[in-house]
């Protein structure tokens, strides 16, 4: 798996990896979704309102797509999104930001788990990955 991973996402030099682990940590989410299909699929995702912000992710992996979403409010600003939602990009991704990362560092490993273990893991499993990153990624207290 590997070595498919490394033809995908660049190796990032160290000051890449640290910025894009700090992007992660400071205004990113890592998470696994419902792909409507009955399908669980992991995903990253970075949000900010100035679009500069977002292009240096995409810069730095050369993966995933952005995106802009209008404020729910007249007087919010619009909001950009980097997201990427393949297995082999964000694999590739948090092996090189995990030594870097530091509050979510635990959803990294657990995604990565989930990532590697794809082929094998039951339901039981992947209901207790998910449950532990829903604990760890839920908001407030």
């Amino acid at each position: 798996m590997s070595d498919r991973i490394q033809r995908r996402v660049p190796e990032m030099s160290p000051a890449e990896t640290a910025w894009l682990a700090c992007a992660l940590d400071a205004e990113g989410t890592i998470y696994v979704t419902n792909s409507g299909r009955g399908r669980l699929i992991p995903r990253i995702e970075v949000t900010n309102t100035d679009p500069r912000f977002i292009n240096k992710c995409h810069q730095i992996t050369h993966v995933g797509f952005i995106f802009m979403k209008r404020g729910q409010k007249i007087n919010w600003k619009p909001c950009w999104y980097w997201r990427s939602g393949s297995s082999h990009d964000i694999h590739g991704i948090l092996r090189q930001v995990l030594p870097y990362l530091i509050i979510k560092k635990s959803q990294a490993e657990i995604v990565l788990t989930f990532i590697e273990m794809r082929a094998s893991r039951t339901k039981v499993e992947v209901n207790a990955l998910r449950n532990q990153l829903a604990a760890l990624n839920q908001r407030g207290v």
